[in-house]
């Protein structure tokens, strides 16, 4: 994934974000877990990802 940590929140992400980290942080991960993003193309799931990838590294330093 790209490292470009410039891209803006112009959409209000962070909400979404922020819930869907919750989410799958109160899910028990022994056995796997799979996790789809699906949207037509261009719609902004790789920009969702680079932003959730960001918010992850500045929120859980001690994770990455």
């Amino acid at each position: 994934m790209s490292e470009n940590t410039t891209i803006e929140d112009k959409l209000n992400r962070e909400p979404i974000i922020k819930n869907l980290t919750k989410v799958l942080d109160s899910i028990n991960l022994e056995n796997g877990s799979v996790i789809g993003i699906d949207s037509p193309w261009g719609t902004g799931k790789t920009t969702f990802l680079i932003l959730w990838e960001k918010y992850l590294k500045d929120n859980r330093k001690d994770d990455y």
